[in-house]
């Protein structure tokens, strides 16, 4: 392939990522008002004026109206423009990261979830179940795919990697380097495990804390572990706690936050999951 052509590609990737960009900032606005992401189609949440093609190009549309509807004037949401500049960057980088792979369409997938939760969670302070428990149940069946066209050899009993990182811990520390813990790993089994481990520590900080930890954040970090197992939802759960750990000492010593005030855990995540897929 040549520059030209590997160019043209990567461009059609950047549009295509913006184009999803465009539905998840639409979806951002509706699923939390109860409203079908498919009808009706996209209009102006102001006048109801039904948008036509020339109002829908991603990044492009809102610059040249600049960010107003064209039919009542009324001003649209930043989101959507970052939404979709985002999602394109990430798009555009985890093919860069992955071709046209298995781990592209995985990734790609729990990116857009996770970018799509951020926007939710940062204007309404909620995670929707309908979101989480389809991201748990979009994560098991890309690991099961995954197996079934045998793209990982594994059984329902410890391997023997796992076997070697149990003694490792009690006799031979050095063995804990033939396993790579903290990585992403596919199949059913670290879906399932991913899913017990993600959901299960924020429960019990849950518990710990007394309703500290919200159930939607428990849900999501459960969907997150059913895409990349048991290892790599930690590699989240470390990141964004010490995004959101920094973020809320910055605001508190700057007077934007006041000492208790909750902040939402969501963004911060979603964070972790673009971090641990583009350079985990």
């Amino acid at each position: 392939m040549t520059n030209y052509e590997a160019g043209l590609v990567r461009l059609a990737v950047f549009v295509f990522g913006a184009s999803l960009g465009s539905f998840l900032g639409a979806a951002a606005y509706r699923v939390p008002n109860g409203m079908s992401v498919i009808r009706p189609r996209s209009h102006c949440p102001a006048c109801g004026h039904p948008l036509m093609p020339v109002d829908l190009v991603p990044v492009l549309s809102y610059i040249w109206r600049k960010g107003r509807c064209g039919y009542c004037g009324q001003p649209f949401s930043v989101r959507y423009m970052v939404i979709e500049t985002v999602t394109a960057i990430v798009t555009l980088l985890l093919f860069l990261r992955y071709g046209f792979t298995f781990c592209f369409l995985l990734y790609l997938t729990l990116s857009g979830l996770a970018i799509l939760l951020a926007a939710i969670d940062l204007e309404h302070h909620r995670l929707p179940n309908v979101l989480t428990l389809f991201g748990i149940g979009a994560g098991l069946l890309f690991n099961l795919i995954w197996e079934a066209v045998g793209g990982a050899a594994v059984t329902f009993y410890p391997t023997a990697e796992w076997q070697g990182v149990w003694y490792g811990a009690f006799i031979d520390p050095h063995i804990w380097g033939k396993y790579e813990v903290l990585a992403p790993h596919f199949s059913i089994l670290d879906s399932l495990l991913g899913i017990l481990t993600g959901g299960g520590i924020l429960w019990l900080m849950a518990v710990a804390s007394r309703g500290g930890v919200g159930g939607g954040d428990i849900k999501y970090l459960a969907a997150i572990g059913s895409f990349i197992g048991p290892g790599a939802v930690l590699s989240v759960l470390f990141t964004g706690a010490l995004l959101g750990g920094t973020f809320s000492l910055l605001m508190l010593f700057f007077g934007r936050l006041k000492w208790k005030q909750p902040i939402p855990f969501g963004p911060f995540l979603s964070a972790g999951v673009l971090i641990v897929a583009l350079i985990g």
